[in-house]
């Protein structure tokens, strides 16, 4: 973590992978070191939001177990290829890491995003909170047709563990470009 100045004289944060030049001692009140989802590290201020810490973590269960089809298939001919005396579960989970596809969810301002981290972090799902009160969330996917490039509304409103229990599943399979 770097210690800097802006042309304005204001102090300024960042990470490198470098030692070199004025290294910050500690991190200042009011900002946290950030790891996106593809691994990027980033300095920033702390994020307030109004999705609740359960609601996350009930997407990143959904999430968790999701594997594409295909990598499945890449898996087993990865672990064909191993003797059976070399199979250790260290191995085993290293090759799963390697081949299968996961997805990470993580909370921008008043949105749950999922991201497809095999494919440098790409956002592919999101839940957007429309009532605090009553916590109704609305669920989109990424549209992946050139001229479009944006967030495609995929349903009706509810709450945020119908939704997910119904379009996660969807996620890394040919069931997920029908979603609309």
């Amino acid at each position: 973590m770097h210690e800097g100045k802006t042309k304005t004289g204001k102090p300024k944060y960042y990470v490198a992978k470098k030692s070199e030049g004025n290294l910050a001692e500690t991190i200042p009140d009011g900002y946290e070191i950030y790891e996106r989802p593809g691994g990027l590290v980033s300095f920033r201020k702390i994020q307030h939001s109004p999705i609740l810490p359960h609601e996350l973590k009930y997407v990143q269960d959904k999430i968790a177990p999701l594997v594409d089809q295909e990598d499945e298939k890449e898996y087993a001919g990865w672990v064909d290829m191993i003797p059976r005396y070399l199979r250790t579960p260290e191995r085993l989970a290293l090759i799963a890491n390697r081949c299968r596809t996961r997805f990470e969810a993580e909370i921008r301002g008043k949105e749950i995003i999922i991201y497809e981290t095999k494919n440098g972090g790409r956002p592919i799902m999101k839940f957007e909170l429309l009532d605090e009160d009553t916590r109704v969330y609305c669920a989109y996917r990424w549209c992946f047709k050139g001229r479009i490039d944006d967030w495609i509304h995929i349903g009706y409103s509810g709450q945020l563990r119908d939704l997910a229990d119904k379009y996660c599943p969807a996620l890394g399979t040919d069931r997920f470009y029908e979603l609309f």
